[in-house]
């Protein structure tokens, strides 16, 4: 199958602060994932921080559950019951080989296959929930101890979508988020969206861009042609 859609393949993507204020930021990440397209959310954060994941935990307990038509919801369900059974136990979510989830009410028995918000801390690269795409409203937390083991830990990954860079030092934004191997980098903010900026990822987090002057690139061929504005014999041959 493959061999025979070879010849019509075209680039494209694949689909697939403050203590107090980067968290309500940062949840908008996973809690988003339940009806978009995913984009795999994992944090970063300095070991002092302890308040920090205490205020992210509090505030993805809050997040409101529903039905997407109904007002005042902020998260829907997942795709269907193998999904979510996926994300509970498949993809090793449950709070275990070192991970924690700090704070997390069941989650409501109402139709529809929701799976309530979570963050887990403590977790590290040997994790199947933090080097695989979850594909559900899961966050994961990890420590590091300066810039470039924050850098080396978020390329540490066979995708890169988005990613993401919190601080107060806008020469460090702009430094790290040059070295970030993601299609995305956004600074001190999460989700927005511009359709005149490209949209794609790096390894496999898609192929190509969309949106913006690449994406437009991807419906047009290049043609060229040539004009001679003063021709004459050129007498390539002797005769």
């Amino acid at each position: 199958m493959a061999e025979q859609a070879l010849p019509h393949v075209r680039p494209r993507r694949d689909r697939p602060g403050r203590t107090r204020r980067v968290p309500r930021r940062v949840c908008a990440g996973p809690a988003a994932q339940a009806a978009r397209p995913p984009v795999p959310c994992r944090r970063l954060r300095h070991r002092a921080t302890e308040r920090f994941v205490a205020e992210l935990a509090r505030r993805a307990d809050r997040i409101r559950l529903g039905r997407g038509t109904d007002p005042g919801v902020e998260c829907g369900p997942l795709v269907s019951a193998a999904q979510r059974e996926r994300t509970e136990g498949v993809r090793g979510l449950r709070p275990r080989r070192g991970s924690r989830a700090p704070l997390r009410r069941r989650t409501p028995r109402r139709p529809g296959y929701f799976y309530r918000p979570t963050a887990l801390d403590r977790c590290h690269r040997g994790m199947r929930v933090v080097r695989e795409e979850v594909f559900g409203p899961v966050l994961t937390v990890e420590t590091f101890r300066s810039e470039a083991e924050a850098v080396t830990l978020a390329n540490d990954t066979e995708y890169g979508l988005v990613g993401a860079v919190w601080t107060s030092d806008p020469g460090r934004a702009r430094r790290v988020a040059g070295r970030l191997r993601h299609g995305t980098v956004r600074i001190n903010d999460f989700h927005p969206h511009l359709p005149q900026a490209e949209w794609g990822g790096f390894g496999k987090s898609g192929t190509g861009r969309e949106l913006g002057p690449s994406g437009l690139a991807e419906y047009r061929e290049t043609k060229h042609v040539y004009q001679n504005l003063a021709p004459r014999p050129v007498r390539w041959f002797a005769g």
